[in-house]
């Protein structure tokens, strides 16, 4: 409660928890992709408006840009301001979570006329520590394709004794196999398992059945087909 640390500090973690328990949300996700990562979003952003009678309806598209397939960058799960101005002279601010790691599409309707030009302000108290441009509206009804990748990181620790983490970054949702070959190119060991696009996905690799060696591992996407880089990790018993 707030008694707790009145007048006294409070840890970093302990403030954490908080806000947390202060606003009723999860905010865990927030402050992993701060705190423990680095870079910043850079986002992309369009917008068309079509006037109807005495309103508008407006659509606006928004994207990330930042390569996520390394691990030091994540996809930012964020709300954003959008400010959309008048003929009259008034604006309306809308707040929108932009989640997707694909390109994501919203649209508003107003009971009045929105301007002809420059009526859309993007994040327009600069809350965000990003970067942002404005690209072409795309108005066909084909979703916007996003080329999927896989980025796989060396294992850790290497050289490792019975365990190793295994981690890796797609910038899509799918199913996936960790696959560990020695190096006669012979398949040792496969794992299938389930992962979430734009989130660091690590894997506790047990090689206590195996010999003493150098292995070599990989990520398949087993819904495209998509094959990740390969890596070298070296077991020592």
């Amino acid at each position: 409660n707030e008694s707790e640390y009145a007048y006294g500090n409070a840890t970093g973690k302990e403030y954490i928890t908080y806000l947390g328990e202060l606003s009723g949300k999860d905010l865990n996700y927030f402050w992993d992709q701060w705190i423990n990562h680095g870079g910043y979003p850079k986002y992309t952003y369009g917008s068309n408006k079509i006037d109807s009678g005495s309103g508008s309806i407006v659509d606006v598209q928004i994207g990330q840009e930042q390569d996520i397939t390394t691990k030091e960058v994540p996809f930012f799960k964020m709300p954003i301001d959008i400010k959309i101005k008048f003929e009259d002279g008034t604006d309306s601010t809308i707040v929108v979570e932009n989640e997707a790691v694909q390109i994501q599409n919203f649209s508003f309707s107003f009971d009045k006329v929105v301007k002809n030009d420059d009526y859309l302000d993007f994040d327009p108290n600069n809350w965000i520590l990003c970067t942002s441009r404005e690209i072409e509206f795309n108005s066909t009804d084909e979703e916007l394709i996003v080329e999927p990748k896989i980025h796989l990181a060396k294992n850790y620790p290497n050289p490792f004794n019975n365990q190793t983490t295994i981690s890796f970054v797609s910038n899509f949702d799918s199913n996936f196999q960790l696959l560990v070959f020695n190096q006669a190119g012979q398949e040792v060991y496969r794992k299938g398992f389930s992962a979430v696009g734009g989130n660091e996905n690590r894997i506790k690799f047990n090689a206590q059945s195996l010999n003493s060696g150098v292995y070599f591992y990989q990520i398949n996407d087993l819904e495209r087909g998509l094959r990740s880089n390969v890596r070298k990790m070296l077991y020592i018993k």
